[in-house]
């Protein structure tokens, strides 16, 4: 039972860090397209040693503001 819910927290932590409105679609074999970048610059400096390309993430969730309390 423990296995399972830290394998849910880690697919949860997964899904959350892929939460970015930019990715970089690898060119090799395996395609992979991973979307952890805040800005397209950012892609673009990964893309230069993985050789892929930068696209937008069109799942990009932006995160709804903090509700400041008084």
């Amino acid at each position: 039972m423990k296995l399972i819910i830290v394998l849910f927290g880690m697919l949860g932590t997964t899904a959350h860090a892929q939460n970015s409105p930019w990715c970089l679609q690898s060119s090799a074999m395996d395609g992979y397209l991973r979307c952890t970048y805040a800005t397209f610059h950012q892609c673009l400096v990964d893309r230069q040693a993985k050789n892929g390309f930068c696209t937008q993430n069109s799942t990009y969730q932006p995160s709804s503001p903090a509700i400041r309390r008084r």
